[in-house]
């Protein structure tokens, strides 16, 4: 039995890393899933998806909860009925998390309770639209921690002179993947060039991560509780 689920993610090389490691994830326990990016949409025009970030996010959650509580419409339930899918997964980098209003105040927490602030942000956005068949995946800082999370001080020293005791603390993740080769956008000085096929294909993207899968889950709080979560969705569904 294939499980199947729809994913809201900030941009489709995120899709790429979540739809790899949902896979990976359901390939240890003999099962199969399949993953379809809902947001953002594929234009046929440009030949690239169209730009959605949290903002994105936001407005689309809120259209949700708009059309159940002013017209009754289950609008996330009629997807996955069209779909054939289990469950909707939405993806938020935790790394935006002062810019999200929630009960008229702004984050101000720790670092780590920067995802438990995403998470009560995108409660509040959805409202009743939520059911117990939606899930977010909100790694606290960035999704491509989880590649640092590949390297440490014997891999790379020159990159990390010490040890890491808590790699979803790092916030110039992009910074340190550029010192580690990664390919800079052209167009965005100082950001890595995100490509969902690179994501995808690249040895040190996805395959890397895949690889070192148990090592990175070891060191990133939220790599750990998505394989649960995706262990528990795969299994569940096989048992039904």
């Amino acid at each position: 039995m294939v499980t199947r689920c729809l994913v809201v993610c900030e941009g489709s090389s995120d899709f790429a890393i979540i739809e790899g490691v949902m896979k990976h994830v359901a390939s240890i326990h003999g099962k199969e899933i399949a993953a379809t990016l809902l947001e953002p949409q594929y234009d046929a025009t440009t030949g690239k998806h169209d730009k959605f970030g949290y903002t994105q996010i936001r407005a689309w959650c809120k259209k949700a909860a708009y059309l159940k509580q002013t017209k009754g419409r289950d609008w996330i339930g009629q997807q996955l009925a069209l779909s054939k899918s289990d469950f909707l997964l939405i993806h938020m980098d935790a790394d935006i998390a002062q810019n999200l209003e929630l009960n008229n105040s702004f984050f101000s927490g720790n670092f780590k309770s920067r995802r438990s602030w995403c998470n009560d942000s995108l409660d509040s956005w959805l409202g009743l639209a939520k059911g117990c068949d939606c899930h977010y995946v909100l790694p606290t800082w960035q999704i491509e921690s989880w590649l640092l999370a590949t390297f440490d001080e014997v891999s790379s020293p020159g990159v990390f002179p010490t040890a890491i005791a808590d790699y979803e603390s790092i916030k110039n993740v992009e910074q340190k993947m550029l010192l580690l080769g990664y390919k800079e956008d052209a167009r965005k000085p100082g950001r890595i060039y995100k490509e969902r096929r690179l994501y995808s294909e690249n040895p040190n993207h996805l395959p890397r991560l895949l690889n070192k899968f148990s090592i990175a889950t070891s060191r990133c709080d939220e790599l750990n509780n998505f394989e649960s979560l995706i262990s528990g969705l795969v299994t569940a569904a096989g048992n039904s």
